[in-house]
C-alpha cells in the first residue's frame, strides 16, 4: 500500500541523514503524504472550484450566484450546440457551461506522456524526447487537466500584491508567475 511504502521511505531516508551526520530540524518537517497536510490542498482546490470570479465586484464569488444569475436571466444561453435559456439546459449542459467560469477547471492541454512510466512529465523531466528516468520515448499528448483560472483575476492579483510586506524579489517573482502579458502593438 501507499501510505506503508511511503512512510518505509521516509524513514530509511532519515535514517539515512542522519547516519550521514547531516543536522536538520526534523521537527520542521513538512510531508505532503500526511492527510494534515493534503487536507489543505484538496480544501483550497474545492473552494476554487465551487467559486467563480465575478469581474462586477471583483472577486471571487460561489458558483452557486452564478447559477441564481443564469437562472433568472431571460437572455439565452450558448450550449456550445444551441442558445437555450439556462433551465432548459440539461444537467450535463449547465455543468459544461460552468466549467468556463470556475475558478479551477477542467481542460484539454498538451502534456509530456511516457507511456512506459505511465505518467505525465514536466518538462524538465524530459531530455532529447525522451523521459530523465529510464530513457523512455515521451510523446506529445492532448489530456485532461485541471487549470486555474488566473488570468480572469490577474489584475486583483498584481494590485493587491503592492499591499503584502514582503520583498521586491518575491513579489517580482509572484508578478511573474502571474505572468499577465498585453500583448503587442504594431
Amino acid at each position: 500500500h501507499p501510505e506503508k511504502t511511503t512512510k518505509e521511505n521516509i524513514a530509511r531516508y532519515r535514517s539515512q541523514m542522519d547516519k550521514i551526520g547531516f543536522s536538520f530540524d526534523w521537527e520542521r518537517e513538512v510531508r505532503t503524504s500526511d492527510p494534515n497536510y493534503y487536507k489543505w490542498t484538496q480544501w483550497i482546490f474545492l473552494k476554487l472550484f465551487n467559486s467563480w470570479y465575478n469581474p462586477e465586484t471583483d472577486k471571487a464569488e460561489p458558483i452557486e450566484k452564478l447559477i441564481q444569475k443564469f437562472s433568472g436571466q431571460k437572455s439565452k444561453i450558448n450550449t456550445g450546440e444551441a442558445e437555450k435559456s439556462w433551465n432548459e439546459c440539461s444537467e450535463k449542459e449547465q455543468s459544461d457551461i460552468l466549467m468556463n467560469y470556475r475558478l479551477a477547471y477542467l481542460s484539454e492541454a498538451w502534456v509530456n506522456w511516457c507511456p512506459q512510466l505511465g505518467t505525465v512529465l514536466a518538462n524538465e523531466e524530459v531530455k532529447d524526447g525522451v523521459s530523465e528516468r529510464g530513457g523512455y520515448p515521451v510523446e506529445r499528448k492532448l489530456m485532461p487537466q485541471w487549470s486555474l483560472r488566473i488570468t480572469a483575476y490577474a489584475d486583483r492579483l498584481l494590485n493587491d500584491l503592492e499591499k503584502i510586506d514582503w520583498s521586491d524579489s518575491i513579489k517580482e517573482a509572484q508578478r511573474n508567475w502571474i505572468g499577465k502579458s498585453e500583448g503587442a502593438s504594431l
